[in-house]
Order: C-alpha cells, then sequence, then structure tokens
C-alpha cells in the first residue's frame, strides 16, 4: 500500500514545494505496482522514440518554438536537420524519468487533491496557428487540482491556488545546476520549455501555478528541482510567440530572432561561425542568411 506524503509542519504556499515533496517521498515509498503501472504505459512510447518522424516535422508545443525563424524555416523547407546524435535514446530515456516521476506522485498523493498525467488539451489556444505544419494536439506531463478543500486545506495554505500544471523535463549535470539558479524572467531557454509551458496555460490563464520540474538524468539520486515559473513570464512568452506566427502567416522571415534578443548566450542553439548549434534548423538557417 502507498504511503502518502505526511502532514508539512508549515503548510505549503507553493505548489513547486508541494510537487517537490511528493515527488521525493514517493520515490522512497513507491509500491512496486504502480511502478509496473506506468511502465506498462510508457513502453509504446519507448519504442516509438526510434521511429521518429515518420511524418512530416512540425511545429509543436514541445518543439521549434524558441525562435520564431525556426517555425518559419520548418514550414519553408518542411525538414528538421538529420542529426546522428542518439536522439533516440534521448527521448527513450525522457519517457522513462517521466514514467518514474508519475508513479512517485501518485504513490505520494494524499486525500483532497486530483493527479492527472499525459494530459492531451481539449483545445489549443486561439492564437496558436491552424496549419499543416503546426500539430494540433499535445501532452501535458501533469495536472494537479485540489477536489476537497477541507481535506487539500491541511497541506496547502490560503492563497495558494486550486490548480497546478507541471512540465517535467530530464536534464543533464550541466542544465540541471542552472535550471536550479536561473532566473526565469533572464535566460535563453533555447529548449523552449517557458514556450512549452505558455502554451498549455494559454499564456498563464489556466492554472494558478506553472511549475518546471528538472530530473538530473547524469546523478539520478539528486532530489527532483521545481521552480514555479511566472505567469506573467507565460504571458511574455505567449505574446513573443504570436508576434512571430504573425510574421509567419505573412510570409515574412523573421530573421535570427532567438540570437539577435540572446547574443552570444545563444550560442550554444545557435552555434558560431565555426560551430553547428544545437538548433534542427541550422543548415536552414545558413542558407536563407545566418550571420553573428
Amino acid at each position: 500500500m502507498a504511503k502518502v506524503l505526511p502532514l508539512p509542519e508549515t503548510k505549503y504556499g507553493l505548489w513547486a514545494r508541494f510537487v517537490t515533496d511528493l515527488y521525493e517521498h514517493g520515490k522512497r515509498n513507491v509500491p512496486r505496482s504502480i511502478v509496473q503501472e506506468e511502465m506498462d504505459a510508457i513502453v509504446p512510447s519507448i519504442v516509438e522514440s526510434y521511429e521518429r518522424e515518420p511524418e512530416p516535422p512540425q511545429v509543436r508545443p514541445s518543439g521549434n518554438l524558441s525562435c520564431a525563424r525556426q517555425a518559419y524555416l520548418l514550414e519553408k523547407y518542411g525538414t528538421e536537420q538529420d542529426r546522428d546524435d542518439g536522439l533516440g535514446a534521448t527521448f527513450a530515456a525522457g519517457h522513462f524519468f517521466h514514467a518514474l516521476a508519475f508513479a512517485y506522485c501518485r504513490a505520494a498523493l494524499p486525500p483532497g487533491f486530483s493527479l492527472e498525467t499525459e494530459v492531451e488539451p481539449e483545445k489549443m489556444p486561439d492564437w496558436w496557428p491552424d496549419r499543416p505544419s503546426f500539430r494540433q494536439t499535445g501532452h501535458q506531463d501533469m495536472v494537479l487540482r485540489i477536489v476537497d478543500e477541507e481535506l487539500a486545506g491541511r497541506y496547502m495554505a490560503e492563497g495558494a491556488g486550486s490548480t497546478c500544471l507541471v512540465d517535467f523535463k530530464g536534464m543533464g549535470r550541466w542544465s540541471y545546476g542552472k535550471h536550479c539558479n536561473s532566473d526565469p524572467w533572464d535566460q535563453p531557454d533555447g529548449f523552449g520549455y517557458m514556450d512549452q509551458l505558455a502554451v498549455y496555460s494559454d499564456g498563464g490563464t489556466l492554472y494558478d501555478e506553472l511549475v518546471l520540474a528538472g530530473i538530473n538524468r547524469d546523478q539520478i539520486w539528486k532530489p527532483v528541482k521545481c521552480r514555479v515559473i511566472p505567469n506573467d513570464v507565460a504571458r511574455k512568452a505567449m505574446f513573443r510567440l504570436r508576434k512571430g506566427f504573425e510574421a509567419l502567416v505573412e510570409g515574412r522571415d523573421p530573421g535570427t530572432e532567438f540570437f539577435m534578443r540572446w547574443g552570444k548566450q545563444a550560442e550554444f542553439i545557435c552555434g558560431t561561425e565555426t560551430t553547428q548549434g544545437a538548433c534542427n534548423q541550422s543548415q536552414n538557417c545558413r542558407a536563407e542568411g545566418w550571420a553573428v
């Protein structure tokens, strides 16, 4: 039988702290049966990680959003850069860590809360382009809700809100350390983590709190690191995305927008004159006139 999260000495004023303790308590106490359920459910996704992408690539909430030019180039060329870098293994490992996270949180969830995983939105935001190059579905990692105020009130402080969207990210040791110490208002976000939350929360309007949970995949004994992403950060990301989408619809090249915003901090994603960046549109970007 699962051992739910004990009552805290001080009520949680932030969902991020609740999720951290939920995960860590579950990690120490999860029953084998719950782990088995989550692993059985995730196996198809792990297998599919090695079959990407049978269909033409698309702009999706979890990718091709960090720079406005990514969507423009993907729609123009219809291709992503072919990178023989073990991407299938990366996706497969990510699914595995997500399944463990779901098992931990399910095992520790106390009465008064509901927990849903892999939640497909009823619809995409109105500002999400309805175009063939844009995927019209997605999956939110985990949604927590208060369903019994009296029971949940033993854990959550007044004013914490009743809903929380959690996005888990498997991170290397370097990214994990940066995640723990960076300011969400002032970081390049080259992999579009804030953008993904902006899409799924419709600019921060659908949930009381947004949480980005970092899992250290290189040092798995490290605790999960949950950061609050202010709703205003999601709102800011939404406005930037909408501006880029407007350029796309009008057929305008937004240029090296990510590099223009972040300069040298963007080199890991954009590359330099002599090195290739992590962006999957790097070659197409250079063909269009990439300049530093």
